[in-house]
């Protein structure tokens, strides 16, 4: 299983790469920001799981997910705060 990390936070980062490895024992892959995670899966390399820690340094994250949700076969987990969860569920439900 190939997984792609995208996070800026390096503790949060850390923690997400060892449970992954735990739970998968796939190859990871971490890039710091939305436009990385694009030039990462544009260069035809597809992840079969993309997990996303927001907000990124470029962007907030949610149109990152719908993009790689409806382009790629890659299930994703978009990671946010508590307190916005709900509505960031609600607008990228539809794809996905």
């Amino acid at each position: 299983m190939n997984i792609l990390i995208v996070s800026r936070y390096d503790e949060n980062t850390s923690t997400v790469e060892q449970l992954v490895k735990a739970e998968t024992g796939g190859k990871t892959v971490i890039v710091s920001s939305g436009s990385e995670a694009r030039r990462f899966i544009s260069d035809d390399t597809e992840p079969d799981l993309v997990i996303i820690n927001t907000p990124l340094p470029d962007e907030f994250g949610q149109e990152l997910s719908i993009t790689i949700s409806e382009n790629t076969g890659a299930g994703v987990i978009l990671i946010c705060m508590n307190g916005i969860a709900e509505d960031i569920s609600h607008s990228v439900a539809d794809s996905g």
